[in-house]
């Protein structure tokens, strides 16, 4: 990450450039789960995967399961991403989910955001992530750079990535 330009984490990793990389890791995951359609049944390309895993939004969307809502999952998901080390577990728990209606398996993977921890964690991600450069302070150019980004990129990653960071558009500290 260039560590120059003025809004560098605004610019970086959190909204602008991070999106489209998301946008790509994405289906790199669909990808990966339609080639194990024995495994999790959720389709044989990425469309279809795609599709079960917006079965589970709309499913939580309209009645979440307990601490799993469509934002935890979306959270969880987004999460999932950085690694497929927790590929697997995650896609086990959407197939149950879609296949059988099962949501142990769901709750057990999506984070909990209302356990202890994580108001901590929360508090600390935002106090480096809004104090390592300025940050937008206007909410125009985050509609903006997110509509747009929305074009481009239309997943699950651009609304997350520019609302998970918000808390740095009034943040009461200079960066």
């Amino acid at each position: 990450m260039d560590p120059t330009p003025r809004e560098m984490a605004y610019q970086g990793w959190p909204v602008l450039s991070q999106n489209p990389a998301m946008y790509k890791r994405w289906d790199t995951y669909f990808e990966w789960v339609a080639r194990y359609d024995d495994v999790f049944g959720l389709g044989t390309t990425k469309d279809q995967v795609r599709a079960a895993w917006e079965t589970v939004m709309a499913d939580l969307r309209r009645a979440p399961r307990g601490h799993v809502g469509p934002y935890e999952f979306i959270l969880s998901t987004f999460d999932t991403m950085y690694s497929e080390g927790g590929w697997l577990n995650f896609t086990r728990a959407i197939s149950d989910f879609v296949r059988r209606g099962h949501d142990t398996r769901l709750k057990s993977v999506v984070l909990n955001l209302g356990s202890p921890g994580n108001d901590n964690f929360l508090s600390i991600f935002n106090a480096v992530s809004c104090t390592d450069s300025p940050w937008p302070a206007d909410k125009e150019t985050w509609e903006r750079d997110a509509a747009e980004h929305v074009a481009w990129y239309p997943n699950f990653a651009v609304w997350y990535n520019s609302w998970c960071n918000a808390a740095c558009q009034n943040w009461p500290v200079a960066a």
